[in-house]
């Protein structure tokens, strides 16, 4: 999936605002610029980083 910068800063913004959390693969904080992101509801943020490690490892 393909997304350019003003596909994710308004989404970037809401989800902070509602508690949320974003950053890349790496778990470095989140830039419209790279060229991944997670974006979860902030709780599960660690758990889903790992998963998505482990997958990219297979």
């Amino acid at each position: 999936l393909q997304l350019n910068p003003w596909d994710t800063a308004a989404g970037k913004v809401i989800l902070e605002e509602a508690g949320g959390k974003i950053t890349n693969y790496a778990g470095e904080p989140y830039s419209i610029y790279g060229s991944t992101l997670i974006a979860t509801n902030g709780h599960i943020h660690q758990e889903m980083a790992e998963v998505l490690k482990k997958c990219r490892q297979e």
